[in-house]
């Protein structure tokens, strides 16, 4: 997906960068860098950096809030040939059989690439609060040690699923919280015309739906599609935006967290639980 959000602007990528906001200046937006660096001039700032965005708390005003909800996750991939016993199309597999709670995977099998031996297809482990745990609760590890927790927690699996983890590359396993943004709705905040916000910078879900890519993309979708209408950045096409974006950004959002309440066993209370 990155090779084709970026096809055409290679050039103007600064790589190894991170943003920490944003200044306005009177002919445009200039981004901010931790090391003290900006960006050149743009005419429009569109912050998309996932859920630990400055850019989003900066133009909200600390009003947009990333929840913790307790449940972990572990990211894995593995050659296509691990996945034949699948078959093929988008799978999800549940194990209730512990008493402490679930264990799931989502992937997706795309058949286009089955027989490729070049190409790797992509898991997602997810397991209910308490049941998934980093050591020292360090969610940053990657590797061997996130590797060996969900073969641990898969040895009893059928056959028919075991060469997914068996196989995979261990040297890409890696740890992630399971998060998601204000289930009441995307809030909102005053426009700012030359800054807005897509992907899980302004609504970010939990795995359950499937619909967080989904939804980015139709972000993109739209503001591409503002922007073409107005002849490039105009006064008026991010407030366009946002007031479109925020009516299904909202529905995928709740659709996301209420299927997760009960996939998951996940509770978030607004006022109480951890924002990250």
């Amino acid at each position: 997906m990155r090779k084709v959000f970026s096809a055409g602007c290679e050039e103007h990528i600064e790589w190894n960068k991170h943003v920490v906001g944003y200044e306005l200046i009177d002919s445009g937006v200039v981004a901010v860098f931790a090391d003290g660096a900006k960006s050149i001039e743009g005419s429009m700032l569109v912050g998309g950096e996932g859920i630990y965005s400055k850019v989003a708390k900066q133009l909200s005003g600390g009003k947009l809030k990333v929840y913790d909800t307790g449940a972990r996750g572990i990211h894995g991939q593995a050659p296509t040939a691990a996945f034949k016993g699948l078959g093929e199309g988008v799978f999800s597999i549940r194990d209730n059989t512990r008493p402490e709670g679930a264990v799931f995977i989502i992937t997706n099998v795309r058949p286009s690439e089955m027989d490729d031996p070049n190409v790797e297809f992509g898991w997602t482990m997810g397991g209910q609060p308490g049941i998934i745990k980093a050591p020292n609760d360090d969610y940053t590890i990657v590797g061997k040690q996130a590797a060996e927790i969900a073969k641990s927690l898969v040895k009893d699996w059928h056959p028919r699923f075991k060469p997914l983890f068996d196989e995979m590359a261990e040297s890409e396993a890696a740890f992630w919280k399971i998060t998601c943004s204000t289930p009441s709705g995307v809030p909102e905040w005053p426009n700012e015309p030359r800054v807005t916000l897509i992907g899980d910078a302004v609504h970010s879900m939990t795995p359950a739906g499937g619909i967080g890519a989904n939804t980015a993309v139709q972000d993109s979708a739209l503001l591409g599609k503002l922007l073409h209408e107005a002849g490039g950045y105009g006064p008026g096409v991010t407030a366009a935006y946002e007031r479109e974006m925020r009516i299904y950004a909202s529905k995928a959002v709740h659709l996301s967290y209420t299927t997760a309440v009960g996939s998951f066993g996940i509770t978030i209370d607004e006022k109480t639980t951890p924002t990250i």
